[in-house]
């Protein structure tokens, strides 16, 4: 469990470039199920065919991403949000760093 763990922890899927993450998670769940296929916009689905109750786990795979544009030359790093993140959000994620300054209403994340 803890190798899978680990993989899925550091396999890239960034919002809109999951490619990577659902390759992983449908082979491991390949021996478990009787169909797999990806939708249109990207979403795994898994079916297990069987005449029981039936449930549905659903999950995100994608995680948060940022576009560096450069490093400054106080070591500043800029970068832009890919998709939707909130400040609580980013405060959370680094409250352990020495600095974090985030500026949301322009987009733009330095850290």
């Amino acid at each position: 469990m803890t190798e899978l763990l680990k993989k899925l922890m550091y396999t890239s899927g960034v919002s809109g470039r999951e490619h990577s993450i659902r390759e992983v998670i449908k082979n491991e769940i390949t021996p478990y199920a009787d169909e797999i296929s990806v939708d249109p916009v990207g979403n795994l689905i898994a079916r297990k065919k069987g005449n029981g109750k039936k449930i549905m786990f659903a999950a995100h795979m994608d995680e948060i991403g940022y576009f560096v544009t450069f490093i400054d030359d106080k070591g500043l790093i800029p970068a832009i949000v890919v998709d939707s993140i909130t400040k609580k959000v980013l405060t959370l994620a680094y409250m352990n760093r020495e600095s974090l300054e985030i500026s949301m209403e322009k987009g733009l994340t330095c850290f």
